[in-house]
């Protein structure tokens, strides 16, 4: 697949996206915004060492649980015996 990019130009008719595909980019902007107005209020409600501890202490959880963060119905991330992620 080769990609282009315009950064300087129109882009031609027949490389525009549809308007759905770029609707579900703008929605999933709306939950990342989401995200990070929950991180904000976290952050403001913690010392900076509280907040590190809290960090270390979800990751390990989910380091611990070992479960598999699902992606999509199709492809869900697998953990192999050395630590690394394979989508299958």
């Amino acid at each position: 697949m080769h990609l282009t990019d315009y950064p300087l130009s129109e882009v031609p008719t027949s490389a525009r996206k549809g308007l759905l595909s770029i609707s579900v980019v703008l929605l999933g902007f709306t939950f990342l915004y989401r995200h990070h107005v929950g991180g904000g209020t976290l952050g403001q409600a913690f010392s900076i060492g509280q907040l590190l501890w809290i960090i270390v202490i979800g990751n390990l959880l989910l380091v611990l649980t070992r479960r598999p963060l699902p992606i999509s119905p199709v492809k869900r991330p697998h953990l192999r015996a050395d630590g690394a992620f394979l989508l299958r």
